[in-house]
């Protein structure tokens, strides 16, 4: 071709056309590289690889082998017996669909693909069975009878990376078992409220629901003007009474007559783990709905120093196994690097509002200063 912008013309636009159809099923996304650069290990399975993002791992081959053990039980005990490749053909009929599900194109053949997904689904049905029924657990078993082990793969199944569709779980699951209800035993596992877990993309899905606010926002364009507040300690030397709010959504957070009610939250080695994975997919998946970034934002307004997890400790809204309390501060002040919110939706404006305006009485904030001023410690 003697037209060197007719030809260039041409290449674009076979590029154009050969670009891969745009599915609205996506929902298992890869972690950006600026998240992964502040903590690479929050969003990489420890032991146990699930799906196509961590296939054939090295890291992660060990537990091949206890994967495909599982098969084997699980073909023994299924209901009628069911062959093999009646389990290879569910999968198959719903290859595209499954595939769809990742935000990116992995090549793996028809088979690759179908084997991964069934032995990553069985894996994940028998490890939920055995912990509904301990007489299904072997001797030899792995991870039930080595509580590191169990706890790792707990953690691992919490990884946005690391997810399969719910949906070809509990399709599998069925063809081969009539009771207890895969919603059962799932939310069994995960230890939240049984909820119809067909409802959901995956688990990380999942659990975001489960520690949602019982009430949320009125309408899509509701929300207050952004507003912050001021760190525990300055919160507590105004008067503010923290209260440990108990069998509340994490996310239900109150303030009212001068006590600030919050759900205590749990600081361990896989907590940081589970926040990154669930913000991903809230900027990902629910931008406009990202309660569980603003919970986050609101705690880093309440802690900023080893002094604010101390007040926040002792009235048990945090239980801190992370070690000394400079530590926890310091998970406050890295876990929201890089998340961004809506100003015009933070879902606690009106309690900042609040708490900043109880702060600004005079009486209060002469007090607050007073303290902060002349007496360090509490």
């Amino acid at each position: 071709m003697d037209d060197p912008n007719m030809a260039l013309a041409v290449s674009i636009e076979k590029k154009v056309d050969n670009l891969p159809t745009l599915s609205a099923n996506c929902c298992i996304y890869q972690v950006p590289k600026y998240l992964r650069s502040i903590n690479e290990a929050a969003y990489r399975p420890f032991v146990v690889s699930i799906g196509p993002f961590y296939y054939k791992d090295k890291m992660l081959c060990p537990m091949e082998e206890h994967k495909l053990r599982y098969l084997r039980t699980f073909m023994i005990c299924s209901i009628n017996i069911r062959r093999l490749k009646d389990y290879i053909q569910i999968i198959r009929e719903r290859e595209m669909v499954i595939r769809q599900h990742y935000m990116q194109n992995f090549e793996l053949s028809s088979n690759e693909f179908t084997e991964m997904v069934l032995v990553d689904s069985i894996f994940i049905i028998e490890l939920f069975r055995r912990l509904t029924d301990s007489t299904l657990i072997e001797e030899n078993d792995q991870l039930y009878y080595k509580p590191r082990m169990i706890d790792e793969v707990y953690r691992d199944l919490q990884l946005l990376e690391n997810q399969l569709p719910i949906f070809i779980l509990e399709t599998l699951y069925n063809f081969a078992f009539k009771v207890p209800s895969f919603s059962s035993i799932t939310c069994k596992f995960f230890n939240v409220k049984e909820v119809e877990v067909r409802d959901f993309k995956h688990f990380v899905d999942l659990l975001r629901t489960c520690h949602l606010p019982s009430s949320l926002r009125s309408s899509p364009n509701s929300g207050t003007k952004f507003c912050t507040t001021v760190s525990a300690t300055y919160l507590y030397n105004a008067g503010v009474k923290f209260v440990p709010y108990i069998d509340k959504s994490l996310l239900d957070i109150e303030f009212n007559r001068g006590s600030l009610k919050m759900p205590p939250l749990n600081l361990d080695d896989s907590t940081e783990s589970f926040f990154r994975n669930l913000m991903v997919f809230e900027q990902y998946h629910y931008p406009l709905d990202s309660y569980i970034i603003d919970y986050i934002v609101f705690l880093g307004f309440l802690i900023k120093t080893p002094n604010d997890v101390k007040i926040l400790v002792q009235r048990g809204i945090i239980n801190n196994w992370l070690g000394d309390n400079e530590e926890a501060s310091n998970f406050f002040k890295t876990i929201g690097k890089h998340i961004k919110i809506l100003n015009s939706r933070f879902y606690y404006s009106d309690i900042c509002k609040r708490l900043d305006k109880y702060c600004n009485n005079g009486w209060n904030r002469n007090v607050a200063i007073l303290k902060q001023k002349y007496f360090k410690r509490l």
